[in-house]
């Protein structure tokens, strides 16, 4: 995703809720993932967006940004966090590369997929 479309991405998600300071246990934890998604980016890594919302839960948004909540830093290990981004990553990996085997009519390619 360029730079442009993740900027657009992330001017429509709400500002209200978006946590940027921590404490030093969870910037650990936020530095892990940044550190994993520098790692796994053969582009500009993704964005993450810590939300103070009620429920644990981490989501990829629009294939650019990564949405952790805040009950999510405070109740998994550092471990936990990044196998959880690194399953979001995947999955969206993964479909894209089925779109993009539909799009060039490669009938093998989603058979292969098929058990993804």
């Amino acid at each position: 995703m360029s730079l442009e479309a993740r900027q657009r991405v992330l001017a429509v998600l709400p500002r209200q809720g978006d946590d940027t300071e921590f404490e030093p246990r969870r910037a650990r934890k936020v530095r892990t993932v940044t550190d994993l998604l520098s790692a796994s980016s053969g582009q500009e890594p993704h964005a993450v967006n810590i939300v103070d919302a009620p429920q644990a839960g981490v989501a990829l948004h629009e294939r650019s940004v990564v949405l952790i909540t805040v009950p999510a830093l405070d109740l998994l290990s550092k471990e936990e966090l990044t196998a959880l981004v690194a399953h979001q990553l995947g999955d969206e990996s993964t479909s894209r590369d089925r779109v993009d085997s539909r799009v060039r009519g490669d009938r093998p390619g989603l058979r292969d997929r098929a058990h993804l």
